[in-house]
């Protein structure tokens, strides 16, 4: 009769181990594929979170502006600085709360460099659910990315809140480039070779304009937000404008009334379109075309001026020389 109940108890074992073996098996296969069908769109996040906890000295956030403009492997082999560049395209500031909100579950940046772009659009609308989808996407579910996508116009908000409702469907459109595990971006940034030349007569002098127009209520409300989660973490904030040829004298004025706000917090708001000549940008050769994006060139020059402030008005360790950060 114990014999019976000792075998009739290992064959249960092994049923369970069995079927905990098949349910492990493809737990993982899922995982494996999860990754591969997920590098769809801007998968910077992915990069974002495979990152050594607290490894990030100066985080980068905003739109295509930042990833176009700030090299932050440039960064570290000029400065030492060990940046990342947290961007989305046409990202709005409501979503760069939320994006930094996410990077401090991780990392505890000396500074964080906010970059206010998108400002300049006047209707909240034109962050679609497109946008929304391309920034959010690849956002760990969590309760902050359950908040930000309150915030959006997005039609699949639970298939973007999960990720894989909409990335699973890519396994026909596959290729050799989703298997590979090294990273297709530089810390963030996105290498863009192609020299387009850009008429210096359309240039404008935007150095000049006093007027201030107000920004939209929702994009003041999380500016505003951002400068206070900072200060509450007691992370210094650099607020930015990466330069670009198309800027208008009528754009520059909201630029100002960011400036009005930078002030009243005692922040500082680095236009780069107010500093061409001190940055040396020459739009015949720094521009990749489309009127607001940097070229390689561009980027280069810009990062340097910029690396420059960062090393002069913050203590930044140099980290060339540390253990991890090769």
């Amino acid at each position: 009769m114990q014999n019976s109940l000792f075998i009739s108890s290992s064959k249960y074992i092994k049923r369970i181990g069995a079927l905990l073996l098949l349910v492990i098996t493809v737990a993982l296969a899922f995982h494996q594929f999860a990754r591969v069908t997920g590098k769809y769109q801007d998968p910077v996040l992915y990069d974002f979170y495979d990152l050594k906890r607290n490894s990030v000295d100066v985080l980068f956030v905003g739109s295509s502006h930042v990833y176009c403009s700030i090299n932050p492997v440039q960064l570290f082999e000029d400065k030492g600085i060990a940046g990342f560049n947290l961007a989305g395209a046409s990202q709005p500031v409501w979503f760069s709360y939320h994006y930094i909100k996410e990077a401090l579950k991780t990392q505890s940046p000396k500074v964080i460099v906010l970059d206010v772009y998108t400002v300049r659009v006047n209707d909240d609308a034109y962050f679609d659910s497109r946008n929304a989808q391309m920034n959010l996407l690849h956002m760990k579910p969590s309760y902050n990315k359950w908040q930000v996508l309150q915030l959006a116009e997005v039609d699949r908000r639970i298939d973007v809140f999960f990720g894989f409702p909409i990335t699973h469907s890519r396994y026909l459109s596959l290729q050799k480039v989703d298997f590979d595990e090294e990273s297709t971006m530089f810390l963030g940034y996105h290498y863009q070779p192609r020299i387009v030349a850009y008429e210096p007569e359309k240039v404008k002098d935007v150095r000049q304009v006093q007027e201030t127009e107000a920004v939209t209520p929702k994009t003041e409300e999380y500016l505003r937000k951002c400068i206070e989660l900072c200060q509450e973490k007691g992370i210094d904030l650099v607020l930015t404008n990466s330069p670009w040829p198309d800027i208008t004298l009528d754009l520059q004025k909201r630029y100002n009334y960011i400036q009005e706000i930078a002030d009243e917090y005692g922040i500082p708001f680095l236009n780069g379109c107010l500093y061409n000549e001190e940055i040396g940008m020459d739009y015949t050769v720094d521009s990749m075309g489309d009127g607001g994006h940097l070229n390689y060139t561009g980027a280069t020059k810009y990062t340097r001026w910029l690396g420059d402030y960062l090393k002069q008005n913050y203590e930044l360790p140099d980290r060339r020389d540390s253990k991890g950060y090769e």
